[in-house]
């Protein structure tokens, strides 16, 4: 290991052929608007700028014709601060083009951006990121062909940072525009690349938007020379400034002392996440020869449930297989367990993945769950997750992960019904109407899971007999939460303030209990519930009584008391909502007697039988009718 100071500039940018790339233990690019502010004072005030130290892992891969060493350099700490010199360079590589600055243009594009190979001949990326981060840097940014161009001065001039149009003007992006148009014309390629940038990912949209606020500070920081030349000096600073970002490098000679440099990095303070680490120490374990196809099975788990959730994603998988563990334990509890074989782990990692990506995606839903007897319970867990979903909770996730595995893998023996309807009536009502605590059910979740999976480490002839035990007895751990949080009186005192909400997690609760009273009253009627799956798509929650009542001659302040109420909250056809506006009643059920939804029909056929007035009264009977066949029969525990 060996240290030295250094410029960014002699680093990175000074020598011909120098290249870094960034290892597959590294995470994601990760900094946010604040690290960018943080960047651009230190990189314009006057002080000599330290940006810290830069770990780089050297190794001779072999010589050139001169019999020059050939090296491989990777870097093991410093990607942020890295990558965002990258995109910076880029930045004003783009600046200097916009001002006709060819000479600067080239300059910083083939010295700051890209290098060429050891032919001499191709370009590549100074730069290479990892895997994930690469398929939108370098397209996005590094390259800089018609559709590269076109795309980063699209998303600046329709970014809210220019909504006056000042730093790109329509003129200017039409302009570009036409000459896309032109390149486009005939050219697959370009067609292909240009539907290929746009910003998916979170990693992704963090690029661009670092991108975004770096050109909007370079252009105020120019705006106001008295012309073009004074421009090109002002940008000629700031490149000189990023040249002269004081660095230490410290460069290791064998792999192994990287990964442990990277990991004691983070325990002084370098803020990686539990699933950097874990990453880190996995690919560390495995064998030599199988640290390519794990970090691909890692990268593949990664794209599937995201980046930002894969730390909470891999918690759930490890208390359901093993223990219930805290966030910020995780690594240490994972890489404290006896006898866990790595590879196996990252390829049930894999699996379960699948299985979280479905139960995440409101779009989704499991099919052809059975047990191993052939019962199907596929409507059951579907039901059960979108109750999770609707009241906007994640504790399930993991008894969700075991049960459902264990129904792919054919191991479940006993029919879990019941105990699904009790877990779904049982997450409603402790934590959409009672808002009581998480913590006092995560632990159990851990459990029921745990238990659930010691049943298949039994004789194959007992598994039946330990699983139903397994789903008695934590209904009965369930029962015993449910009694200590909730009674008749509080469920009826939280329907009462249930209110409208246009948006976020009581609209997602209030939709949802109006559909589960819908299916009641259609399974009253003995009406086939699932033909509601179809009118449901349709639908909206509305005010019967407006929150604009003066067709009512009524006032806003006369009503805001009770206006909101869930009692006066009905699902209403789109078309139909659109139809009736703010009218009077009797206007209003002229037209929702086309409604197919039995909880409308009910006061369409209550009006046309005897008018009657709309107001506090009936809206509160409707809320405490939703309440009591919520109590008594929806979900009834």
């Amino acid at each position: 290991m060996r240290a030295e100071e250094k410029t960014l500039y002699h680093f990175l940018f000074a020598e011909e052929r120098t290249k870094y790339s960034v290892p597959y233990y590294q995470r994601p690019y990760a900094w946010k608007k604040d690290q960018i502010e943080n960047f651009w004072t230190d990189l314009t005030d006057d002080k000599q700028n330290f940006i810290g130290p830069i770990v780089i892992h050297e190794e001779v891969v072999g010589k050139d014709k001169k019999d020059k060493k050939i090296y491989n350099r990777t870097i093991v700490d410093g990607q942020q601060r890295l990558i965002t010199s990258t995109i910076f360079a880029c930045v004003l590589r783009d600046h200097y083009k916009r001002l006709n600055a060819i000479k600067h243009y080239i300059g910083i594009h083939s010295r700051y951006i890209v290098a060429t190979d050891d032919s001499l001949e191709n370009e590549v990326y100074r730069l290479e990121a990892g895997e994930i981060t690469s398929k939108f840097l370098g397209p996005y940014l590094q390259d800089d062909d018609h559709v590269s161009q076109f795309k980063r001065i699209k998303d600046l001039y329709e970014d809210k940072i220019n909504s006056k149009g000042e730093i790109i003007s329509e003129e200017f992006f039409n302009k570009a525009k036409n000459e896309y148009n032109k390149a486009e014309a005939d050219n697959t390629e370009l067609k292909k690349k240009i539907s290929e940038l746009n910003s998916n990912t979170p990693e992704q949209k963090r690029i661009r938007d670092n991108y975004i606020l770096l050109y909007s500070r370079v252009f105020n920081f120019i705006k106001n020379c008295k012309d073009d030349q004074e421009k090109i000096n002002q940008i000629n600073y700031l490149r000189d400034d990023l040249r002269d970002m004081q660095i230490v490098v410290i460069t290791i000679d064998d792999l192994q002392s990287a990964w442990e440099v990277f990991e004691r990095l983070n325990n002084y303070g370098v803020p990686l996440t539990q699933a950097d680490l874990l990453k880190n120490y996995l690919l560390k374990k495995v064998k030599e020869d199988e640290i390519a196809t794990c970090h691909k099975k890692w990268i593949q788990v990664e794209e599937r449930v995201g980046n930002d959730k894969i730390t909470s994603f891999i918690r759930y998988y490890w208390m359901s297989k093993y223990k219930f563990t805290q966030l910020n334990k995780l690594y240490s509890s994972i890489s404290s367990q006896r006898g866990l074989n790595y590879k196996n782990f990252l390829n049930d990692l894999d699996k379960a993945s699948e299985i979280y990506e479905t139960i995440v995606d409101p779009a989704s839903s499991f099919e052809g769950l059975k047990t191993e007897g052939g019962v199907d319970f596929s409507n059951k867990i579907n039901d059960l997750i979108k109750t999770m979903n609707s009241i906007g909770i994640t504790q399930p996730i993991t008894f969700l992960l075991s049960i459902v595995s264990l129904a792919k893998e054919k191991r479940l023996r006993h029919d879990p019904s019941k105990f699904l309807s009790l877990l779904e009536n049982f997450l409603f009502q402790y934590f959409a109407i009672g808002n009581n605590p998480g913590n006092a059910v995560e632990r159990l979740f851990s459990k029921i899971s745990n238990d659930l999976e010691a049943t298949i480490r039994k004789p194959p002839k007992h598994v039946q007999k330990e699983q139903n035990k397994c789903f008695t007895e934590n209904s009965k751990n369930i029962l015993k939460i449910y009694n200590e949080y909730v009674n008749e009186d509080s469920f009826y005192e939280a329907f009462m303030e249930l209110k409208y909400s246009r948006i976020g997690k009581k609209y997602n609760i209030n939709r949802y209990i109006l559909e589960k009273y819908e299916y009641y009253l259609w399974e009253t009627k003995g009406k086939v519930s699932r033909e509601l799956d179809i009118k449901l798509n349709s639908v909206n929650q509305e005010h019967l009584l407006p929150q604009q009542p003066k067709a009512w001659g009524l006032n806003k302040s006369e009503v805001k008391d009770y206006v909101n109420s869930l009692g006066n909250i009905f699902l209403i056809d789109v078309d139909l909502n659109r139809k009736m506006s703010n009218d009077k009643l009797d206007k209003k059920i002229k037209e929702l007697k086309k409604s197919k939804l039995e909880s409308v029909n009910f006061y369409v056929r209550k009006y046309n039988r005897k008018p009657f007035e709309w107001n506090k009264s009936e809206i509160d009977k409707r809320l405490n009718a939703i309440a009591k066949a919520g109590w008594e029969n929806i979900w009834k525990i």
